[in-house]
């Protein structure tokens, strides 16, 4: 039996096709300068309300903040030894101070208690597409410190900077909750944070924060009486990964396995097939998954195997409207020819009949067909122009009456005056007939506009259509 080894990335349409070997970009961090070792000037010591977090390049702060940056360059914030705090980068020579709890609420200094660590990312997040976030944290050696447990990352559009109320909370929702067990106390050893989220497509940048108001945030306060409450942590080796190591769908020849390839960071890894290796073989129709499990968070990716002998890409035998016309489409690799002459990777048809599609791929040569029947769909409704509600038993009342071979719902039938004023509406579609009077009141002679909005379910798709015209009351 044949082996195809495959490293997969995304095709068009997401479709993989033997024996071509796609290398998937993965394990490709989307935090620039995740380190914070690339300044634009060394840290000094500046005011000691003031944050500097703009000197490191690509991030800023969301709001005010107090965040400084420690590295090995700077005499005031060096490594470790920084004055007041000692501590070791975990990786590299820099690291952030963030302060993601303070409360002056019996002191004097009206600043904000959730305060934002801001990024731009290297590229827009894909919508749909599932990402892995993390950084690392460890608490600073403060005396009379204040301990938390949770904290929160945000992905976003546009660059966030406002003025936050000392009481307020970032008007930002959190993409990751992280929350430990226990309140986080390590001055010594590295916390990892990390979780999952699917983007909803252009966020451009990151945040870590506490995104919880003063009262929300679960602290654990070790000098209650000593102003101020405040809880900094250090953070360094910030990371954002897409992770999509399989494509959507593969189209394999008969007989053949296939290597699938899901390595990601320091993963363990559960395949559908019951292999816990980064890399496992199929030679099965059907959807086969891998959970790649990440400092406790399960992601999760699958891809469909469609056996190119048994897959008929073109639908069923069908019949469309002629006013919405089907596009036929090839979806497996190869080279193609229609019936109709045509090369391309897809048609529409634009007579009933019987289409054929064939495929050359190095699997083989495939030949598909279906039959299309192209109708004339109509819905029409008739209208009078003219009534005459006298109760004379003939034409007393203004009706809709409908030729539809569709299904259709009526949304609403309105009749206006001459002035513009509604005096009649019905949204029943067993109830559509005027008698010619507004609020128990016979109307004059005249002419009187009428809308009628309706929906049509033609073969396939919805429609809305408004018709719109006149009737004139005779007495």
């Amino acid at each position: 039996m044949a082996m195809k080894f495959l490293k997969y990335a995304a095709l068009v349409a997401a479709i993989a096709l033997y024996p071509t070997s796609f290398i998937i970009a993965q394990d490709i961090n989307l935090v620039p300068n995740p380190s914070f070792e690339v300044l634009e000037q060394c840290p000094t010591l500046g005011n000691a309300w003031d944050g500097d977090i703009d000197i490191a390049v690509n991030w800023s702060a969301a709001n005010q903040s107090k965040q400084y940056v420690f590295h090995a360059c700077s005499e005031v914030r060096g490594i470790p030894g920084n004055g007041v705090y000692y501590q070791y980068p975990r990786t590299g020579s820099a690291m952030v101070m963030a302060r993601l709890f303070l409360d002056y609420s019996i002191g004097p200094f009206p600043l904000p208690h959730s305060q934002g660590l801001q990024v731009e990312l290297k590229e827009t997040l894909k919508k749909g597409k599932v990402y892995y976030a993390e950084f690392y944290l460890n608490v600073d050696n403060n005396i009379d410190p204040t301990y938390m447990r949770s904290v929160q990352m945000a992905f976003y559009e546009s660059y966030f900077n406002e003025h936050i109320d000392m009481d307020s909370k970032l008007p930002i929702e959190a993409d990751i909750d992280w929350q430990s067990e226990d309140y986080i106390t390590d001055t010594v050893g590295w916390t990892r944070v990390n979780g999952q989220f699917i983007a909803e497509g252009n966020e451009r940048y990151g945040l870590i924060a506490n995104l919880n108001s003063l009262e929300e945030t679960d602290v654990m306060i070790t000098a209650p009486n000593v102003a101020p409450n405040v809880c900094d942590f250090f953070i360094d080796d910030v990371a954002l990964y897409l992770f999509d190591p399989l494509p959507d769908t593969i189209y394999y020849c008969s007989g053949d396995e296939y290597e699938l390839r899901a390595t990601f960071l320091d993963a363990t890894y559960e395949w559908s097939n019951g292999s816990t290796d980064s890399i496992t073989t199929f030679n099965a129709p059907g959807v086969h998954r891998v959970t790649a499990t990440v400092g406790g968070v399960a992601l999760v990716d699958s891809v469909v195997f469609v056996d190119m002998e048994q897959d008929n890409p073109l639908p069923q035998d069908t019949v469309v409207c002629r006013e919405q016309p089907v596009e036929l489409y090839a979806v497996q690799p190869g080279n193609y020819i229609w019936s109709t002459g045509s090369e391309a990777a897809s048609i529409t048809p634009q007579e009933t009949g019987n289409y054929t599609l064939t495929v050359d791929n190095e699997c083989g040569s495939y030949e598909y067909e279906t039959y299309v029947t192209i109708e004339e769909c109509q819905c029409e409704f008739y209208i009078p122009t003219a009534f005459s509600p006298n109760d004379d038993g003939m034409n007393d009342f203004f009706e809709v009456y409908e030729g539809c071979d569709y299904p259709y719902r009526i949304t609403t039938f309105e009749v206006y005056d001459r002035w513009g004023n509604q005096v009649y509406r019905s949204e029943d579609k067993a109830n559509l007939r005027w008698d010619g009077s507004y609020k128990g009141e016979q109307l004059q002679n005249g002419v009187y506009t009428w809308q009628l909005v309706y929906e049509v379910d033609y073969i396939g798709f919805t429609t809305q259509e408004i018709r719109r015209g006149d009737v004139t009351i005779t007495q």
